[in-house]
């Protein structure tokens, strides 16, 4: 069931958010439910559902972000021998939804903290069996790096290693995920006060060529 509401939700129309309000009230505290679940299956498509619907009904739940975040911080946390048994793909579904969380409160005045929510993210990189997750974690640290540098100044050195990973031999990363971590990288590590930090973190010369 949450596997399918998730692939159908970007294709609801947006004109009218109350008109699933109803929806949204039943469908959330099952979602939260499942997140805690025995069953690792559960677990990934809960996640996976409850990120998509944080992305494309952000406008009528962005008030339940912070809510959202504290559902999903025991399964992003590898280490958490509590979640039940698990492969690492609700994890990986886990951090996705983190990341469509982050990039949804950044579209109109960011109400989460950076500060406590990217510790989260990105402890728990990186993903490791699920290619489309790949593509939106990086999508997320790509334009968390770009346009909100001062954020999230305090992150920037694990920031730029996590994007540097998709280019790593046993990556999951597709070409326009590569492409969009080309494109971030050579800009940020072309600003003066970011070149000795990149210098630092011994990045592939390949990166800027």
């Amino acid at each position: 069931m949450f596997f399918l509401i998730a692939e159908v939700v970007p294709y609801l129309s947006k004109d009218n958010i109350s008109q699933y309000e109803s929806m949204l009230s039943k469908l959330l505290p099952t979602i939260e439910r499942s997140l805690a679940s025995p069953y690792e299956q559960l677990r990934r498509n809960s996640s996976y559902c409850l990120g998509m619907v944080a992305f494309h009904f952000k406008d009528a739940i962005k008030g339940e972000f912070g809510t959202f975040v504290e559902w999903l911080s025991p399964l992003c946390d590898r280490e958490n021998e509590e979640i039940g048994m698990s492969t690492g793909a609700d994890i990986d579904n886990g951090l996705g939804a983190l990341a469509r969380i982050l990039m949804a409160d950044h579209s109109k005045n960011p109400s989460l903290p950076l500060n406590e929510v990217l510790p989260i993210l990105l402890s728990g990189l990186p993903i490791e069996s699920d290619p489309e997750e790949v593509e939106t974690v990086n999508t997320c640290l790509c334009q968390l790096l770009a346009e909100r540098e001062d954020e999230v100044s305090d992150f920037r050195e694990p920031i730029i290693l996590s994007i540097a990973t998709v280019f790593t031999g046993d990556s999951l990363s597709n070409e326009t995920t590569q492409e969009t971590a080309h494109a971030t990288l050579c800009e940020v590590c072309s600003q003066e006060e970011m070149s000795d930090i990149c210098n630092q973190l011994e990045l592939p010369e390949e990166l800027f060529s």
